[in-house]
């Protein structure tokens, strides 16, 4: 089936399609409700050609129901979609949809006309899909940079801890007391000098 590129609907409903000034409507008051189900699986459906990756969201979409007066309504969300690859250019499009589904019963207020009703429209959007190669020196160029980039955050750590652990150490001399400082000095001459005499 074809359709214009513009909003509408295609439906499948019970009784003879009759043509009107403003669209058409169905007559199906002879046919009584027993005589049919909308219970319906899609199989396929999508709008322009198929493109590999690309998943129509309503292919396999089963419903069932016991109920004969029933009504099914798909609104879906077409957006147009332009691919460039290398072997082809395709323009295609992708759509959306939610859907709704309820029992009519015109006694508790629930009106409706019984069947499968896709609604679809289409977004002032269009996506472009293009394919692009890099050459192998860009990759190259790319693995130098990381590697440079990793030294070069290596030594800055570096430099930060070796100041962190200058500073504490300073720290820790300047806190000892004078006393403290000739004591460790003279214990360092000591073990100096029986060095040197054995």
């Amino acid at each position: 089936m074809h359709v214009n590129k513009v909003e509408g609907n295609f439906h499948v409903t019970v009784g003879k399609s009759i043509p009107h000034m403003r669209g058409h409507t169905h007559l199906s008051a002879f046919i009584d409700t027993r005589d049919y189900n909308f219970s319906h699986r899609i199989d396929k459906l999508s709008f322009g050609p198929e493109v590999a990756g690309i998943i129509n969201p309503l292919d396999g979409e089963n419903a069932v129901t016991k109920a004969n007066n029933y009504i099914y309504q798909y609104f879906i969300q077409i957006v147009p979609t332009e691919f460039n690859t290398r072997r082809r250019n395709l323009i295609t499009s992708q759509f959306s949809y939610t859907n709704q589904q309820r029992e009519l019963n015109h006694a508790s207020g629930s009106h409706g006309i019984p069947g499968i009703f896709f609604k679809y429209d289409l977004s002032p959007l269009k996506v472009h899909i293009n394919e692009v190669h890099y050459p192998i020196s860009g990759l190259l160029i790319k693995l130098c940079g990381i590697v440079g980039g990793m030294f070069a955050t290596s030594g800055i750590l570096h430099r930060l801890v070796s100041f962190f652990v200058s500073s504490i150490k300073s720290q820790t001399d300047s806190s000892m007391s004078e006393e403290e400082r000739l004591k460790a000095k003279a214990a360092k001459m000591e073990s100096e000098t029986t060095g040197s005499q054995r």
